[in-house]
């Protein structure tokens, strides 16, 4: 018979609680520290995929530019500038067309016999965004013609001055009158949708203290037979408005046919008209 002291098992008790305390509570911490492979399981590992020297050409490319942004670097790489003079006349035979109902097109320009000239209604036009220096007379489907043409030189001249012209000045709209004086066609101006430019006025600038520094701030006249060449001073600034208004025009412009400088017998003046015939020689 083993005998015990009850007093040291008495003082035993409360060591033996508290360890198992302790023990309970670190193994509790473990289990909620732990991941537990039940509740979630693991997700299964994507295969990498086969390494390519050249993207697919369906893939999207991820160079971090939008393709907004692609389109316009593309743009900038390619600009309309290297566009051929076929190409500009092209474009714009597509893009003008499109009006079926405009008349005048399906008519011969041929002249037999003794040139008599068809009749056509016309009106008497002084401009809408800009007034020309005189009245001229067109058939009454050119005018929207000629609000795009004013609106295009607006935008040039407030580039490159800092305001639009005061007036343009022609030598004409429609007249009875054929090719080049050969009496085998008719002019464009037959059918009054022909107009001949020979320059630009603008008035002084309104605030001279607050002009852009692209603006020349007196008036002054831009005349297309003394400043389509001219290199030196404020004609050299002339040479650029006119320059740049003949390359948004042939990109832009409401024209079917456009002469100027580069074209032979006018270098005074620029002939538009809107006849069947598409032809850049401006």
């Amino acid at each position: 018979m083993k005998y015990f002291n009850k007093g040291s098992e008495s003082a035993a008790e409360p060591r033996r609680l508290r360890h198992g305390i302790i023990a309970s509570t670190s193994l509790a911490i473990l289990m909620a520290c732990a991941p537990s492979r039940a509740a979630t399981p693991d997700k299964p590992r994507a295969e990498a995929p086969p390494k390519s020297s050249s993207p697919r050409p369906d893939a999207p490319q991820t160079t971090g530019a939008s393709t907004a942004q692609t389109r316009q670097l593309a743009r900038q790489a390619s600009p309309e500038d290297a566009l051929s003079v076929d190409a500009l006349e092209a474009r714009a035979r597509k893009r003008e067309t499109a009006d079926k109902s405009y008349p005048y097109h399906s008519q011969s320009r041929r002249v037999r016999g003794k040139a008599k000239c068809p009749k056509i209604e016309v009106i008497s036009y002084e401009g809408s965004l800009i007034p020309y220096n005189q009245p001229i007379e067109i058939n009454p489907h050119f005018k929207d013609r000629l609000v795009r043409f004013e609106r295009l030189v607006m935008e040039v001249a407030v580039r490159v001055y800092g305001r639009a012209p005061a007036q343009i000045v022609h030598f004409g709209g429609h007249s009875c009158k054929t090719v080049s004086g050969r009496g085998k066609k008719f002019s464009e101006h037959v059918f009054g949708h022909a107009i001949d430019i020979s320059g630009f006025k603008f008035d002084a600038a309104a605030d001279a203290d607050t002009a852009s520094d692209a603006a020349v701030d007196g008036a002054f006249s831009v005349a297309l037979k003394e400043h389509w060449g001219a290199t030196d001073g404020f004609g050299a600034k002339h040479a650029q408005f006119l320059r740049e208004l003949a390359d948004v025009l042939k990109k832009r412009g409401p024209f079917s046919t456009m002469l100027g400088p580069a074209y032979p017998g006018h270098d005074s003046l620029f002939h538009f008209d809107f006849g069947p015939q598409f032809f850049f020689r401006i």
